[in-house]
């Protein structure tokens, strides 16, 4: 298809689009995060009004040694519940907005990305295409160099191709100290 915009305008737009890109992304990771937290604000508030309810009545039936022991059972119960919701909270360990704005500040010529598929293993799927065996062996190269990754997995077909090469790369990302 011949593109009868100059370069000029065609850099213009295509960088126009990318910035759209990354609010979208952020917009969308905002998103995430915020209905996260909206899910867990349900079972907090459960958690809090049972250990309080538990914490006033374990004050009021000190001559009950029996309903003491159920009581003081019931509120080990519920601090590991409540263990529980804090560990699927979500954590500042890892920020996805860094991931997105590190990669896409990368210029590695003939490195066109087409999909990012994180999972919650700390693994990233890269997907795209590479123009030559070169530009894709400099790419490599660099994820290699990024302290970022742990462990950067090309496979050998990555390279079968001559030209218009399609690749997948699985990222391990190093965890924070």
């Amino acid at each position: 298809m011949i593109n009868l915009l100059p370069q000029s305008a065609q850099k213009e737009l295509q960088g126009q689009y990318r910035g759209h890109l990354v609010i979208i992304i952020l917009w969308l990771i905002l998103l995430a995060t915020f209905l996260s937290l909206v899910m867990l604000v349900p079972s907090y508030i459960i958690f809090a009004s049972r250990s309080q309810t538990l914490s006033a009545s374990l004050s009021n039936e000190d001559k009950d040694s029996v309903a003491m022991e159920q009581i003081t059972k019931s509120l080990a119960t519920l601090a590991d519940i409540g263990e529980n919701v804090r560990k699927l909270a979500p954590t500042e360990e890892f920020s996805m907005a860094d991931l997105f704005s590190h990669l896409s500040a990368t210029s590695t010529p003939g490195i066109v990305l087409s999909s990012l598929q994180y999972t919650r293993g700390q693994t990233l799927l890269l997907s795209g295409k590479a123009k030559d065996r070169e530009s894709l062996r400099a790419f490599v190269i660099w994820l290699q160099a990024d302290k970022m990754f742990s462990k950067v997995d090309s496979p050998i077909s990555n390279l079968l191709g001559g030209k218009d090469i399609p690749l997948s790369i699985i990222l391990t990302l190093r965890a924070k100290s």
